[in-house]
């Protein structure tokens, strides 16, 4: 953001980055609770989601989560600081998470909580 920016795009560009953080928030609340179809709504229709050497559309968010938390019974997302770059109505973020899992014992069912 340009220092010339009026105060009203100053305070829309502050409103931006608070709902982008938001939305980062909810992303990690999804995964750890399980959330696979609020998980893919935290996505956009041309949204993809890349996972180390893995990136796949919006539509298979869900099996894709799935699949990497299927020996995980239960996990607890961080979200640090994340980059928020707001250009216009596009804005690009990188954001790191911080995820301890705990690994699933033999026999143990899915998604059960451990405390």
């Amino acid at each position: 953001m340009e220092r010339a920016a009026s105060p009203e795009q100053r305070l829309q560009w502050l409103l931006d980055r608070a709902e982008i953080a938001e939305c980062l928030v909810n992303y990690a609340r999804c995964i750890d609770r399980r959330d696979w179809a609020g998980l893919q709504e935290s996505y956009t229709q041309d949204g993809v989601m890349q996972h180390g050497e893995v990136s796949v559309p919006r539509e298979a968010v869900p099996e894709l989560s799935e699949k990497i938390l299927a020996g995980c019974a239960s996990s607890h997302h961080l979200v640090g600081d994340p980059s928020i770059v707001i250009e216009g109505d596009r804005a690009h973020t990188l954001a790191l998470l911080r995820h301890p899992y705990l690994r699933r014992h033999h026999g143990q069912a899915p998604g059960r909580r451990l405390v």
